[in-house]
């Protein structure tokens, strides 16, 4: 089990590591469908790998992780009834992520939004929030907790795009998008308030 603490945050989130996960013997038997964690960790990973100077890439794997984080926190709430109001808190930062990012001329394509989940998920993904799951309940802080460590990624990311892009619209992209992936870390953290930073209305 990996250990990742958010940038600015004291709270240390524990995500899967891909070398804890087994591989699947060649039995015939169809593996379990990847959980948030593993959706998270994916994604964070990603993230993480991105060139900030490659700034259609930047754009590219912004869009999808905030996608990824609009899946687990629908697939959280199923479990988690009473992250429901941050839930829908964070969904409307998910839709303003898709005005600041969109007109982006970098940015190589907008997957269309499911409106049900109000997140930037690939419009051929069928039922994102059946394909990871459900959450165990032993697992909701950590899955909370890794979607503040995937927008603090992103935040990271798209600040070093920001400071690398050439074209001015891409520039504004990837400045409003950092901010708009701090407000959803804020979001999450601690039911909507990291120590020292208010949430922005």
């Amino acid at each position: 089990m990996r250990e990742t603490t958010p940038p600015g945050m004291s709270t240390t989130v524990k995500l899967p590591a891909p070398d804890d996960v087994a591989e699947q013997p060649a039995t015939g038997i169809a593996a379990p469908p990847p959980t948030a964690l593993d959706l998270l960790t994916e994604h964070v990973e990603r993230v993480r790998a991105t060139d900030v100077t490659d700034t259609a890439t930047a754009l590219l794997v912004a869009w999808r992780a905030f996608g990824a984080a609009g899946i687990c926190g629908t697939v959280l709430t199923g479990t988690d009834p009473g992250s429901a109001r941050t839930a829908d808190r964070a969904q409307r930062i998910h839709v303003d992520t898709t005005w600041y990012l969109a007109p982006a001329p970098s940015l190589p394509c907008t997957d269309a939004v499911i409106v049900p989940v109000n997140a930037l998920v690939p419009d051929q993904t069928d039922d994102p929030a059946g394909r990871h799951g459900e959450v165990a309940p032993s697992d909701v802080d950590q899955v909370r907790l890794g979607i503040v460590a995937l927008a603090e990624e992103i935040t990271t990311m798209l600040s070093g795009a920001a400071e690398a892009a050439v074209d001015t619209a891409d520039r504004c992209a990837c400045e409003s998008g950092a901010r708009a992936a701090l407000d959803l870390a804020r979001c999450w953290y601690a039911d909507g308030t990291a120590p020292g930073a208010p949430l922005t209305p």
